[in-house]
């Protein structure tokens, strides 16, 4: 995947337990923290991120994907077959979508 997108910082894999099957991080890229760090992260907020939307599969369709947008990283999970595939890319990716509802957000807030 890291060919895929020069944007991508970290790749994932979980089980279908939520459990690190496999992690690797760019070569020569800084995460800002360890290899067991990312691991328990990822693995701690799947069953939370991933769960609580799969159960809206019945009315919404399948899960494609979640991304959580941090100052530091951008995270997306997805969902494939029986696992879990997780990708954090660099906080420069574009997410134009997440960008302009978080601003529209924001104005909306300030109208308040």
């Amino acid at each position: 995947m890291f060919n895929a997108d020069p944007l991508i910082v970290f790749v994932g894999l979980l089980d279908d337990q939520c459990n690190v099957v496999g992690l690797e991080i760019r070569e020569g890229y800084h995460v800002m923290s360890s290899k067991e760090s990312i691991s328990d992260y990822i693995s701690t907020a799947a069953p939370i991120v991933v769960g609580s939307f799969v159960r809206r599969q019945q009315i919404w369709g399948n899960l494609t994907a979640v991304m959580a947008k941090h100052e530091k990283r951008i995270v997306v999970y997805s969902p494939l077959k029986e696992q879990i595939v997780v990708a954090g890319f660099d906080p420069q990716a574009p997410t134009p979508i997440l960008n302009r509802t978080v601003e529209n957000i924001k104005n909306a807030s300030n109208k308040l």
